[in-house]
């Protein structure tokens, strides 16, 4: 059967909207799926696993058809990251859910994954805004690939929508310039500083679909 995906942002969170998000599970008649994103932040807070707690113990208590995984970024290892929820109220009974054999680290982006990750994310911003994306200027890409800011899987998506959000009415395709907002020098620099090993790059695009 169909199996419902909710995902809750505890660095966005207060700790009423995360209650109310996850009171929200209750009245869902499918399984439930369920990301808490950023389960490391608020480090200063008392009540981020005071009010997780009891909706990871409900498919025990109430046989809630609930799975959560919870993704965090904070230290250099998954060791460190749970020390670091450890040290906090209630942060050991939260681990203490989490089987030892469900923990995962997943590398750093390649250059590769970076560029599939922002074709996701120009398609889904495109979706979003109403307009079809059916092409990325290669040069666009190129610089995606080589921006070490771009590096972090966090930064695309708010980097996708500007570019979707910069490309004029009736037009189809992400050009390098809808990167950049109206004079921002990285523009023309980037340019200089890559037309001799990717000149071939500009007006040249890259077909993509869902």
């Amino acid at each position: 059967g169909n199996v419902r995906y909710h995902e809750l942002n505890l660095a966005k969170l207060t700790k009423a909207e995360l209650l109310a998000g996850l009171r929200e599970m209750d009245d869902f008649s499918e399984p439930c799926l369920c990301l808490i994103d950023e389960v490391d932040a608020k480090p200063e807070g008392v009540w981020p696993y005071e009010v997780l707690l009891p909706c990871l113990d409900a498919s025990v208590e109430r046989n809630a058809r609930f799975v959560f995984v919870m993704a965090g970024s904070s230290g250099s290892s998954i060791g460190e990251m749970k020390q670091r929820i450890a040290s906090r109220p209630k942060g050991t009974d939260m681990l203490s859910r989490i089987p030892g054999s469900n923990e995962y680290q997943i590398p750093a982006m390649g250059v590769g994954d970076r560029v599939l990750v922002v074709l996701s994310q120009f398609l889904q911003a495109g979706r979003e805004a109403g307009k079809e994306v059916q092409s990325v200027e290669k040069l666009g890409l190129y610089f995606v690939a080589a921006t070490p800011r771009l590096a972090n899987a966090r930064q695309l998506p708010e980097f996708a929508v500007r570019a979707v959000d910069r490309m004029p009415p009736g037009e189809d395709r992400i050009k390098y310039d809808h990167l950049f907002g109206a004079g921002d020098p990285e523009n023309k620099t980037f340019w200089a500083q890559s037309s001799t090993v990717a000149g071939d790059l500009v007006n040249r695009y890259l077909a993509v679909r869902d």
